[in-house]
């Protein structure tokens, strides 16, 4: 009792200097945008219908790693948010209002703009169009996962972390252990068995999972504060990622028919947790304070909302504005660098919509309260 006084000492402490300073630890912010990029990477190596060759070729052998970077990121972006649960003391509904306004905003904006311009998306049907639907209702029909879920675990959070206050080190640990045992444990068991990589269980969520981790990392940091555990994470994700297609290659060739990149890439797989939590620990190490960079950081909710709406994303990766599909027959450099390019198109395009946003809001709202 009396070590956990101390600790939350220490943390009431902190809390006050981070309050005085009026900023961000910047770092954390720093990686909120590596995220974006690796997710917007991701969708670079997914969202795009490129035409195979049916064989391991490094263009292709590019997007499965590119894929595997968005995975990372998600778990990131989770593990920030247990981060701060645990720093947390109530509960409020403006965090959800948070969210859901800009989602409402750029679901609807886009749908009218997508019936102005004809989209043969929005067509008129009886029944609904699965699009339009998703389009008008966003957050409850699921019309972007990551919104879904960030949502439900945010109204989640203050059960949550009453459940993860009362446990200790060993038994958090217990938790996340048996989780992925059941989840990751249990997929990749039937997929050696089956050629199938499904979860057995399908009742855990890994967000949840990297919510819980991201908790630990920050109420038990003094058990991770040793530079080698960072590094071992990071080494021992990229091996196996990069490694990975071309272990399944040699699967499908032993007769393995579901060959599937989730075996390693999938949210569940081990090697996007270690990726993950590595990267996490490396940026959490660094403590400084930048306005740009905080700001920056603030625009990537809706890099996301733009780039992965289900107009938008169809439009980039699969429109006739940039033929993007037409460039996986590129030489091997030329490929790298376009992937470059198009992430960093994307990425910056969406920011400035984004600043243009909420510069416009914040000016209404400064005339409304006059």
């Amino acid at each position: 009792m009396e070590e956990r006084m101390k600790e939350q000492t220490k943390e009431r402490a902190k809390e006050r200097a981070i309050a005085k300073s009026g900023t961000r630890n910047s770092s954390l912010e720093l990686l909120r945008i590596l995220a974006m990029l690796m997710i917007i990477a991701c969708h670079f190596g997914s969202r795009v219908n490129w035409a195979s060759a049916g064989h391991m070729v490094f263009n292709e052998y590019w997007l499965e790693l590119l894929e595997s970077l968005g995975q990372i990121g998600v778990g990131i972006f989770f593990l920030i948010s247990g981060y701060f649960l645990y720093e947390r003391k109530n509960f409020h509904w403006q965090r959800v209002f948070k969210i859901a306004r800009p989602t409402w905003f750029y679901s609807w904006v886009i749908l009218a703009l997508a019936y102005l311009f004809h989209n043969p998306l929005v067509a008129t049907t009886t029944p609904m169009s699965q699009v339009v639907a998703q389009s008008m209702f966003p957050i409850f029909l699921n019309s972007y996962w990551f919104i879904s879920t960030y949502i439900y675990i945010t109204l989640l959070s203050p059960y949550l972390k009453k459940w993860l206050d009362a446990l200790c080190f060993k038994e958090i640990v217990a938790v996340v252990l048996l989780s992925f045992l059941f989840n990751t444990g249990a997929a990749t068991f039937d997929f050696f068995l089956t050629s199938e990589f499904a979860s057995i269980g399908g009742v855990i969520s890994s967000t949840i999972i990297f919510v819980v981790m991201g908790y630990s990392l920050n109420r038990f940091k003094d058990k991770f504060s040793s530079p080698v555990i960072p590094l071992a994470c990071i080494l021992i994700a990229a091996i196996i990622l990069l490694a990975g297609p071309a272990v399944l290659a040699a699967l499908a060739r032993a007769g393995y028919q579901n060959t599937s990149a989730h075996v390693f890439m999938d949210i569940s797989s081990v090697p996007i947790a270690l990726a993950a939590v590595g990267l996490f620990l490396v940026f959490s190490r660094f403590d400084f304070r930048s306005k740009g960079i905080n700001y920056l950081a603030s625009l990537m909710f809706g890099v996301y909302l733009i780039h992965e709406n289900n107009f938008v994303w169809r439009f980039i990766w699969q429109g006739d504005l940039f033929h993007v599909a037409t460039h996986l027959t590129d030489s091997k450099l030329h490929f790298v660098l376009y992937s470059f390019k198009m992430i960093l198109v994307v990425f910056v395009c969406c920011a400035v919509i984004e600043a243009v946003r909420k510069f416009v809001v914040a000016a209404i709202m400064k005339v409304w309260k006059g």
